[in-house]
């Protein structure tokens, strides 16, 4: 029995068309009967099922056999009409909660809760605020924090930062309960998103008023809108905060990367290293490639780094950890903007020998800087790993783009550039110099 008990669950969820008649045939069938309970569950499955009309019906079905709703009912009604964000859907709850009431049922907490959701969902958050006013006065019950968390999650996603903000002012003075970390962080989400980097110092603030702890989401949320509004001393100063006592929490990887990136903002590829060696103590923290990433791209942006590009990439090799593609791509491109051709074919090195195969067009761009710098020992050397990676091989149009650039340098003598159409094999006047 059951399995086919089983079965006939599987009929509720697809046989839209006959679930209900199907379902009372079920009860009967069993000897059981159709009670309270066995129409709450119907309409729960009807809900998930999305069929609002079968529902409707059931409510019917369940007055013309003089079965009376239960606390549970109107609450089980309002799930399965309403909360989807379905413009009216929580009007034509309200209206099956009516009928549920004429039946001498009546509504309790879960059905006003569900009520509070439906209407914010559909982004009316004034009425949800006529329910939960409604709780109080004809229910005699306070709303929890499980309501005012729906409403301010709803709040939120709507944008209206501004209510969400009074719910919990609201919350604090009418009903006595205190927000709770994972309410201020919905709120600084809202705050992050829009990049209003005042307003999440002011939610910050605010907790520390009322005593409710940050957690590391908090304080990553507002290190993420410092680094995405290009305030890296906020940044530092949030982490700075996080670790100190007696507010502090644990960072984790995502506190980590957000100061590096913040440093490298500033251009400081020193503090993003010392940031990187403190992650690498910690022994909560996993150290990955995206960290080692935005130390590369610090390092090769930088005039005077304090270490190599190449020290870093063989540090990761040694660890264990492999440098994508994306980040060698990024790194070749700031070599060839910083004119710098000695780091590039270095770099071109370490892909190979990491088999990582970066674009032709790249492999021909840094032989490029290396003709235009005068580096005939290094363009032999990208020469040589063209060849061996198959890469298509045009000497006379890499030399000719860079003679083109070269021409432009008041500093290249007119001697080296025939020295290097000599060497190159195009036809030059060397021996007229």
């Amino acid at each position: 029995k059951g399995e086919e008990r089983d079965n006939s669950t599987q009929g509720v969820y697809s046989d839209i068309g006959g679930v209900t008649q199907g379902a009372m045939q079920m009860f009967i069938a069993d000897g059981v009967g159709a009670t309270t309970a066995s129409f709450n569950s119907l309409i729960t499955a009807l809900g998930k099922a999305n069929n609002s009309r079968a529902v409707e019906e059931t409510l019917i079905q369940m007055r013309s056999l003089g079965v009376r709703p239960d606390d549970y009912t109107a609450g089980a009604v309002v799930h399965a009409l309403a909360g989807r964000g379905v413009p009216g859907s929580t009007g034509r709850a309200l209206r099956a909660v009516e009928e549920v009431r004429a039946m001498g049922g009546r509504m309790g907490m879960h059905a006003y809760t569900a009520l509070v959701q439906g209407y914010a969902k559909e982004g009316q958050l004034g009425r949800s605020m006529e329910v939960v006013y409604e709780m109080r006065l004809v229910a005699g019950a306070a709303p929890s924090r499980v309501t005012y968390s729906i409403l301010l999650q709803e709040a939120v996603r709507a944008g209206m930062l501004k209510e969400a903000r009074q719910l919990i002012k609201t919350m604090l003075k009418e009903d006595g309960l205190k927000p709770n970390t994972t309410m201020y962080n919905m709120l600084l989400r809202g705050y992050s998103t829009r990049g209003e980097l005042e307003e999440c110092f002011k939610v910050l603030a605010e907790m520390q008023a009322v005593c409710v702890r940050p957690s590391v989401v908090t304080y990553n949320t507002v290190m993420a809108t410092c680094v995405w509004c290009g305030d890296s001393s906020g940044c530092a100063h949030v982490f700075q905060r996080m670790v100190t006592p007696p507010a502090s929490s644990p960072p984790d990887r995502l506190s980590y990367l957000l100061l590096m990136r913040a440093f490298a903002l500033r251009r400081n590829p020193q503090a993003v290293l010392r940031i990187l060696r403190n992650m690498q103590q910690d022994e909560n923290v996993l150290v990955e490639e995206d960290a080692y990433s935005v130390l590369l791209q610090s390092l090769a942006g930088a005039r005077d780094p304090p270490l190599g590009v190449q020290q870093i990439v063989l540090e990761m090799r040694q660890k264990g950890i492999t440098c994508s593609k994306a980040t060698y791509v990024a790194l070749l491109r700031s070599m060839i903007k910083k004119n710098d051709p000695t780091s590039a074919v270095a770099l071109l090195e370490c892909a190979t020998e990491a088999e990582v195969r970066v674009s032709a067009g790249l492999y021909s761009k840094v032989a490029s800087l290396c003709v235009q710098r005068g580096k005939t020992n290094l363009l032999g050397k990208v020469k040589a790993q063209m060849i061996a990676l198959d890469i298509p091989l045009n000497i006379k149009n890499i030399t000719q783009a860079s003679l083109d650039d070269t021409y432009t340098e008041p500093k290249r003598s007119s001697a080296e550039i025939e020295r290097l159409k000599f060497w190159i094999g195009l036809p030059n006047n060397y021996y007229e110099y």
